[in-house]
């Protein structure tokens, strides 16, 4: 029985979608990277396309995932939402934990080493660009923006996660939000005018909403059952 759904991710054409869910299975299994589905909005569909790989993103019609700490990446047909190419490692000379990919093939990522130190934007060549000024251990979630030059992550500070926003081109933060309890999973819109983020409290998970670029409280956009 699946419990969480984890990494949910637009596709190119901003109405289908990829996400990550883990099940009791996986659990019993030791597995935390759960099976990928892609899906479409407005539809109860879904597509079981990938296991055993944690969360997928998308560039250049292809989607990237991580399997052994390699950064592996294959062509994918939305009309038919399946795979249309061989798999082929993306990056030969990195090796990573994790990773964000923005719509025009900016990379960052974690190193593999827990000793390694900063989370780093490369390009496509795997040539780094530079470093965010963040020690990767306080990253709790990271997402790029489609146009490749914000980073949204989730930063913990004193037992909670503050979202904030950074650019590619400055060495200063701005927090979007200052949650009391947990605010996880940050994901941009296809737009690039919001990001989308997970809140926890009482045991419950709500999705809110944060406009950028204007000063403004986040919009409730789904609240689980059992909130009252």
């Amino acid at each position: 029985e699946e419990h969480t759904h984890l990494s949910p991710r637009f596709l190119s054409d901003g109405e289908h979608f990829v996400y990550t869910a883990l099940s009791n299975r996986d659990m019993e299994t030791s597995r935390q990277s759960g099976a990928v589905y892609v899906g479409r909005l407005g539809s109860d569909e879904r597509k079981l396309i990938l296991r055993g790989s944690g969360s997928v993103m998308a560039g250049g019609g292809r989607l990237f995932y991580l399997r052994n700490g390699r950064l592996l990446g294959r062509k994918f047909n939305l009309t038919k939402s399946e795979w249309s190419g061989e798999e082929t490692q993306a990056s030969p000379e990195l090796t990573m934990s994790g990773f964000a990919l923005s719509g025009t093939g900016v990379l960052v990522h974690w190193p593999l080493s827990q000793n390694a130190g900063k989370p780093t934007w490369v390009d496509r060549t795997g040539r780094a660009l530079g470093e965010l000024a963040i020690e990767g251990k306080d990253v709790v979630g990271l997402a790029l923006s489609n146009d490749g030059r914000h980073a949204v992550f989730a930063k913990r500070e004193d037992n909670r996660a503050a979202m904030n926003l950074w650019s590619a081109n400055a060495t200063s933060a701005q927090r979007l939000t200052s949650c009391l309890k947990n605010c996880f999973f940050p994901v941009g819109s296809p737009d690039g005018n919001s990001i989308y983020f997970t809140f926890t409290e009482r045991e419950h998970e709500d999705i809110y909403r944060q406009k950028l670029g204007v000063s403004s409280q986040p919009e409730l956009i789904y609240q689980s059952p059992g909130d009252s």
